[in-house]
């Protein structure tokens, strides 16, 4: 639902703009700038979002954009898995593990001024699945299955005092759309 204009400064092969964010987007007209960042520990959070800021306003072209974090390393103590009881259950504890970063997140956005979009916070962790089999025991009861899991989520924290936050609002949907999507095909490991 948007064009990629350039992914690391390197521009589509019909693209004439000279970018310099990690991914640069154009969406109904407007153009932005993402600076990912991907912080190894909760107080890393803050300098990779001031890095982020200035890279978004020094760029000269287009000076506007959004900050994105992967907090997967964050959220997933190293040599664990998340278990749940469904694939609903797991993106819903994912998604409260992401939520205890979100209010020192959030509270950056009203910072910020109005070329920065906002946040978007994003959670990646395997996790085993067990759930009920569709085979029955001979005790008339079902057995439980466990299966690994990939699981996906993300948050978005608009700046309401942006013009583009329209625009990450609808690229934050087409980016859940596209991650549900994934979601319903074959369980990833």
């Amino acid at each position: 639902g948007c064009d990629v204009l350039a992914v690391e400064g390197v521009s589509c092969v019909d693209e004439p703009g000279k970018w310099v964010g990690d991914i640069t987007v154009q969406h109904d007209g407007v153009v932005l700038d993402i600076q990912c960042k991907r912080p190894r520990t909760a107080a890393a959070i803050r300098p990779n979002f001031d890095k982020a800021k200035k890279q978004i306003l020094k760029a000269t072209c287009p000076g506007s954009g959004m900050i994105a974090l992967d907090l997967s390393v964050i959220i997933r103590p190293s040599g664990t898995l998340l278990s749940a009881q469904s694939e609903a259950s797991a993106s819903d504890k994912l998604s409260k593990l992401i939520g205890t970063h979100l209010p020192g997140i959030t509270d950056e956005v009203e910072m910020i001024g109005p070329e920065i979009a906002g946040i978007i916070g994003v959670g990646r962790i395997p996790c085993m699945i067990t759930e009920p089999s569709m085979i029955v025991g001979s005790n008339g009861r079902q057995y439980d299955i466990t299966r690994p899991y990939s699981v996906a989520e993300i948050a978005v924290a608009l700046n309401l005092r942006s013009p583009y936050a329209p625009t990450l609002r609808c690229l934050g949907e087409k980016l859940d759309q596209w991650l549900k999507g994934r979601s319903r095909g074959l369980p990833q490991g």
